[in-house]
């Protein structure tokens, strides 16, 4: 057999959609810089410093957070007003908050106070929620800005809903979520959250905003990259439900996510009313197949000069008004591929919104459209090549790991010794793992296809064993079970 340089697997399982790093382009949103601290500033340098300043910080002081990775063993909480929480040198990527050692599911929480600024730092690596406002018990006025949401398994940021005899008083005002970054390095799975089973909602429970019960909120300027479930069939990116009202979605770019933009939420018909008075407008969606854009029971909410493109969207659902709509207006968004659906029950107002079934059609006709949505075009071509950069990335970060140098020479040193001493049945696959190894989708097609199909990137290695099949020289290829070391719901 011709040498043949298999990629582990495990390691593109790892590695799958994942950028080498951060995303990024130069049409991207840039957050303008703060002001400098004025009153009680206390810098901070590492996870001990952290907690104490939070125990300490006065009404209106700021807490420095200098570059590196803070390590955090547990959630953590502003309860002052006035506080502002920021990166020292105003680089969001440097100042890391890391959830994934820490014991509870939730990592930053706002509680209790009100005018709190969480600025210019990564979240990232926590199973349910990353930035949490904790408006049922009084958080108002938040600040989310210029931050980075990574890997979070169910909400980067949340709000969660007030109970109906106090939302006069505790729903959550004036918020702002501005210039932050939220992207996930691939679909979620099952061992990141035990609440999300087969059972509940099979991988799916995930999205980048989820807010309750808002008044006046402003969500603009983000970027949301890779927000998916298991099935891809996640929560939206931005999600306003149960009596939302007055909320501002401006300026965000949405790209290869589940759903965009959620105003109401259809499996709430207890709440007749989820979002009210409510705007989204001049947001740019590439690929979101589950649902660009959704309305449901909602009244007097805009959806406004977006530019939403999906030609090959399984479900059509670009822009998707079901249910009840009293007022709901449409217009002047341009939209690849599929017309807009309206399922619902409501008449809506329709303007000026504008329909191409390819980019090619709508780069033609550009100069004719109404707006400045001809503006976004060049984007949707940069964000096409966003995401296949980073399926790029994921193959080059893999076959990365096994070049020669890349680990130490101890450890070449310890797998060839290890080599050396194979006595077992050369081609025999031992297959070691939870749920995705327990498949039949793992390894088992080896058995009947030829991977070569799927093989789209020519390294110049062999794709083939020399003068044979794969299954004619792969052994093992559906040893499922126990007794195999594989089982759905083990963790490794």
């Amino acid at each position: 057999m011709n040498a043949i340089r298999l990629v582990p697997l495990f390691v593109l399982m790892c590695c799958c959609g994942a950028f080498a790093t951060p995303p990024d382009a130069s049409w991207f949103p840039k957050a303008p810089p703060l002001p400098q601290p004025t009153g009680q500033v206390i810098q901070v340098a590492d996870v001990k410093q952290l907690l104490d300043a939070l125990a300490q910080v006065r009404p209106g002081g700021t807490i420095m957070v200098a570059e590196g990775h803070y390590r955090l063993p547990r959630y953590i909480e502003i309860k002052t007003d006035n506080v502002t929480l920021r990166g020292a040198s105003g680089d969001r990527h440097k100042v890391i908050l890391d959830g994934a050692s820490s014991r509870h599911g939730e990592l930053l929480g706002v509680t209790g106070c009100s005018g709190v600024t969480i600025a210019d730092l990564t979240v990232r690596n926590i199973k349910w929620n990353g930035i949490k406002i904790n408006s049922d018990l009084g958080a108002q006025r938040v600040t989310i800005h210029n931050c980075v949401l990574h890997n979070i398994w169910q909400r980067g940021v949340k709000a969660p809903a007030v109970p109906e005899d106090q939302q006069e008083k505790l729903s959550p005002r004036d918020c702002r979520v501005q210039f932050c970054l939220f992207y996930n390095d691939r679909p979620k799975r099952f061992e990141d959250d035990e609440t999300d089973t087969p059972k509940t909602y099979d991988g799916n429970y995930i999205g980048g905003m989820d807010v309750k019960n808002t008044i006046d909120w402003r969500i603009t300027d983000n970027v949301f990259i890779g927000i998916q479930g298991r099935t891809r069939e996640g929560r939206a990116c931005i999600y306003i439900s149960e009596n939302g009202r007055g909320c501002i979605i401006e300026r965000n770019i949405f790209i290869d996510s589940d759903i965009a933009i959620a105003l109401g939420n259809p499996t709430l018909g207890y709440s007749p009313l989820q979002a009210i008075d409510c705007k989204a407008s001049d947001n740019l969606i590439i690929d979101c197949p589950e649902t660009g854009i959704l309305a449901c029971y909602s009244k007097g909410c805009t959806i406004a000069n977006n530019t939403i493109h999906d030609p090959k969207s399984p479900r059509g659902r670009l822009i998707w008004v079901q249910k009840t709509n009293e007022g709901l207006s449409l217009m002047n968004n341009l939209v690849i591929g599929r017309a807009i659906l309206n399922s619902g029950t409501s008449e809506i107002k329709q303007q000026g919104n504008v329909v191409h079934a390819s980019l090619d059609d709508a780069v033609k006709t550009a100069d004719k459209d109404v707006g400045q949505r001809g503006l976004a075009l060049p984007q949707i071509q940069d964000a096409i090549g966003l995401q296949a950069r980073r399926k790029s990335a994921a193959l080059t970060a893999a076959r990365k790991s096994m070049e020669a140098g890349v680990q130490t020479d101890e450890c070449l040193a310890a797998m060839r010794k290890l080599h050396a001493g194979f006595k077992g049945e050369r081609g025999q696959i031992a297959q070691f793992g939870d749920s995705i190894t327990y498949s039949l989708a793992f390894w088992a097609p080896l058995g009947f296809a030829d991977p070569q199909e799927y093989i789209v990137v020519d390294d110049g290695l062999p794709k083939v064993p020399d003068k044979q099949r794969w299954r004619d020289c792969i052994k093992g290829v559906r040893d499922k079970g126990e007794d195999k070391g594989n089982n759905s719901g083990w963790t490794v």
